[in-house]
């Protein structure tokens, strides 16, 4: 991919949570408003994996999400996966051999593409 995502946050001013996605392209030196999260949160993990984003847990209105959601960066659509088994927030993942792994509430969830998570 090469380039750098901003997804979601808290306007904590504003009290509001936003489902904002910026791309930074780094050879140009642009930001890009992409196509925004269908549900606004922050504090979601997010890891890139296949030419795809996946945004995983996180918290809005100030209570855990077990939403797991999937950006195809090449034609700038989300889709809604399987939600977890457990709602997660402040979580960190990444990719091995393929699959996706998300460390939440002493946890180690695995998510596969081709079988949502486990």
């Amino acid at each position: 991919m090469g380039h750098v995502y901003a997804i979601g946050g808290y306007a904590g001013l504003q009290l509001r949570w936003v489902g904002t996605v910026e791309e930074f392209n780094p050879s140009t030196d642009t930001w890009v408003e992409r196509t925004p999260l269908p549900t606004a949160r922050a504090n979601l993990a997010l890891v890139a994996s296949n030419g795809k984003l996946l945004a995983a847990g996180g918290e809005a209105v100030f209570r855990s999400s077990d939403l797991l959601d999937s950006f195809d960066v090449s034609s700038g659509l989300w889709s809604a996966k399987t939600p977890s088994t457990v709602s997660f927030t402040r979580a960190v993942a990444g990719v091995s051999n393929g699959k996706v792994y998300i460390f939440a509430n002493g946890q180690t969830l695995q998510y596969d593409p081709a079988k949502e998570i486990r």
